[in-house]
C-alpha cells in the first residue's frame, strides 16, 4: 500500500506550504518560471526547500523546475543535487 496526499495551492503562500509539509515523508514541488518568472521560481524553490527543512520530517525533496534550477543547484548547502532532484 502506498499512502500519499496531493496538495494544490500557491507556491508563494509560504504558511500554507509549511502546513502542507507537516508530517510528510517527501515533497514533490513544481514551480513554473513561465507563470511566475525566473527570479520568483528560483526564490520559491529555495524557500520551500528551507520550509521542508524547518518542518523537520521531510526526508526527500524534489524540486521540479525548468532550466533555472541548474543556476542554483550549487548553493543548496548540505544536499546533493542531480539534474532533476535536490
Amino acid at each position: 500500500d502506498v499512502d500519499f496526499s496531493l496538495f494544490l495551492g500557491s507556491t508563494h503562500d509560504f504558511p500554507s506550504v509549511l502546513a502542507a509539509l507537516q508530517g510528510v515523508y517527501g515533497a514533490f514541488v513544481n514551480v513554473d518560471s513561465f507563470t511566475v518568472g525566473e527570479q520568483k521560481e528560483i526564490f520559491e524553490g529555495i524557500r520551500i526547500f528551507e520550509l521542508a527543512k524547518q518542518a523537520g520530517n521531510v526526508k526527500h525533496y524534489v524540486w521540479s523546475s525548468l532550466d533555472n534550477v541548474f543556476k542554483v543547484r550549487s548553493i543548496v548547502i548540505g544536499s546533493s543535487c542531480t539534474r532533476t532532484t535536490c
